[in-house]
């Protein structure tokens, strides 16, 4: 990540199955992005909240993640996590986090849900909130499926991709995919 560090681009890395699966590759995540499983990061005036979607139920986590949407009333806020809410693929929605996070997003009227795990791009609205699956970033990619609500992302590829996003002004964020 020196190239990025360099270029003045923060990296903010959400805990994700394969950090966790040993002792040896949670030495590595510790080593690269820190011992914090979930935390609030600013960019100018948008608050990013960084959660360890494998720990979702964590009593911990969710009275932080209250104590977060909170504070962030009438700000411009993103959720960023590994294994998704809301995906049609491979590995689907992730129960625990549908569970816990999904009603406390549409209460605190979160505005943008970055999500990976499922090797694919999807953009999904649900409640009003943009979910995006942004995970291909490498590796083979996995097949999309349909939904089992029946319902279709608004945009959705197999394919290798990353996303950007750009402040175009106080309090907005596009999404450039």
């Amino acid at each position: 990540f020196g190239w990025v560090a360099e270029a003045g681009i923060p990296v903010w890395a959400a805990f994700g199955n394969h950090d966790v699966e040993s002792e040896s590759r949670l030495l590595i995540a510790e080593a690269l992005f820190g011992t914090e499983r979930y935390r609030s990061r600013r960019w100018g005036d948008v608050r990013f909240i960084i959660l360890d979607a494998n720990r979702a139920d964590d009593p911990g986590q969710l009275a932080w993640l209250d104590g977060q949407l909170a504070g962030a009333a009438g700000e411009t806020v993103v959720a960023v996590f590994h294994q998704p809410a809301v995906s049609c693929s491979r590995h689907g929605a992730t129960p625990s986090v549908v569970e816990n996070w999904m009603d406390r997003f549409e209460a605190a009227d979160v505005d943008l849900v970055l999500q990976g795990h499922d090797h694919n791009y999807q953009h999904h609205l649900v409640a009003g909130i943009d979910y995006v699956v942004t995970g291909g970033g490498g590796h083979f990619l996995y097949p999309l499926t349909p939904c089992p609500d029946g319902s279709r992302p608004l945009a959705a590829a197999e394919e290798h991709h990353f996303v950007v996003l750009e402040r175009v002004g106080p309090g907005t964020v596009t999404l450039l995919d």
